[in-house]
Parts: structure tokens; sequence; C-alpha cells
């Protein structure tokens, strides 16, 4: 079953990446909606490290925006 949801999330990121994002705050709601969907601890951790990195250059207000734009929220 791991293996399954493995490729189903492969899948998921290949439908979603063709949007590149032009700037962190995109980067960062794209990877926000990642971590979310991340079916394995692993692929969770790895998307993670990145949210972590791009928030770090962003203030709190637009860290809470991108958290509820990537949960599908009104922001």
């Amino acid at each position: 079953m791991g293996e399954k949801m493995t490729n189903n999330y492969e899948q998921l990121v290949t439908a979603v990446w063709p949007f590149k994002p032009t700037n962190n705050y995109e980067a960062l709601v794209t990877a926000l909606w990642l971590a979310s969907h991340a079916p394995t601890d692993e692929q969770f951790t790895r998307v993670i490290e990145l949210v972590e990195e791009l928030a770090a250059g962003m203030s709190e207000d637009e860290v809470e925006r991108a958290k509820a734009e990537a949960a599908g929220e009104d922001a």
C-alpha cells in the first residue's frame, strides 16, 4: 500500500508542479499544499525543510496568508 500511496503522491506532485511559482510566496503556498498531502513522513519532512527555508524570509502575516491559501481558505 505504501508504494501505491507514493505513486499517487508523485502523480499529485506532477499534476501540481507544472504551475511554476514566480516568487517565494507562491513557492511557499505550493510547498505547504504539498506538505499537507504528503503520504509519508519522509516526503513530509523533505517538503517541510523547504517550507521553513522559504518562511524564514517572510513576515508572519505573509506566512499566515500562505497557510490559509494552501488550505483553500480565504486569506
